[in-house]
């Protein structure tokens, strides 16, 4: 599994915020038994919305099947590779790392 990638994928996917992903647990994400793309719904300072994960739902299947806590529904979804509980800063450090390069390129190229 490319543990950075999945959560930055899910964060874009769905437009969630960082402190929306850390705060989710496992028992959050909502599968559909006809398969369909997992939902799940967060709090933040505007009330509670729903978010689907539609493109890049089988990496959050993925993740939760290979978790080491998947047994216990109620542990957080996203941790670090210690197996610790990741702060806000740290994630949103690595938004800004990972998805920085990506959308310089992306301006400019709309420059050119």
């Amino acid at each position: 599994m490319r543990y950075s990638s999945d959560i930055v994928q899910e964060a874009v996917d769905t437009g969630a915020r960082p402190h929306e992903i850390l705060g989710l647990n496992i028992e959050d994400i909502i599968s559909p038994p006809d398969g369909g793309p997992p939902s799940f719904t967060v709090s933040g300072k505007t009330g509670s919305r729903p978010l689907t994960v539609l493109r890049f739902h089988r990496y959050v299947r993925e993740w939760i099947e290979q978790h080491p806590k998947r047994a216990v529904p109620s542990s957080i979804l996203i941790y670090s590779r210690q197996g610790v509980i990741l702060d806000e800063s740290s994630l949103r450090d690595y938004y800004v790392r990972t998805l920085k390069p990506h959308f310089t390129s992306l301006l400019n190229e709309a420059k050119s």
